[in-house]
């Protein structure tokens, strides 16, 4: 705001899972922080930027990242819990705000080349072959869909799951375990 005097679109991209035990197992600090995280962290940077949406002058536009595990089991339950809470706060806020000019929408992606998957090259390989591209995703398939929701190319949409997946969703269970 300070820059620019007005912001037009907000884009939310934290969020991450690590390492935990099995659900049992899984005490109330990492569902927590997990939840803190994915879904909290994005709550608060929304409620900062929507007056600021609410009075660009061609409408505003929020873009977030989530997962396809919020869609899916792929296990994890804090962090799948946490990005399946986003899709619902997604379309609960589309519906308030798109009176008022705000489009909130959601991107879902699966596995996608990060630096996260830096040096585990083998466990790359086995999860594109459950992908039926044949390939995980890069940042820029994540970076295209995000561009176009946020741009008025997509004016008339609000309130969608956009799967950036290379076909996982659609690949059912059975591809995707084995």
């Amino acid at each position: 705001m300070d820059e620019f005097d007005r912001l037009d679109v907000l884009v939310n991209t934290a969020g991450g899972g690590g390492r935990h035990p099995d659900f049992p197992d899984t005490d109330d600090s990492v569902w927590e922080a997990l939840l803190d995280l994915n879904l909290v962290g994005v709550v608060r940077c929304i409620r900062a930027a929507l007056p600021h949406l609410l009075a660009a002058p061609e409408g505003g536009s929020v873009v977030t990242i989530s997962s396809v595990n919020g869609m899916a089991t792929f296990g994890s339950e804090p962090y799948s819990a946490a990005k399946s809470g986003l899709q619902i706060l997604t379309a609960n806020l589309a519906a308030k705000y798109g009176p008022q000019g705000v489009r909130f929408n959601l991107v879902a992606p699966g596995t996608i080349r990060t630096r996260v998957w830096d040096d585990q090259a083998d466990s790359l390989a086995r999860l594109a072959r459950l992908y039926p591209l044949g390939r995980v995703g890069e940042p820029d398939d994540v970076a295209a869909a995000v561009a176009f929701l946020a741009s008025g190319d997509a004016a008339w949409i609000t309130g969608t799951v956009l799967p950036v997946d290379g076909g996982i969703l659609s690949a059912g269970p059975t591809r995707s375990r084995s």
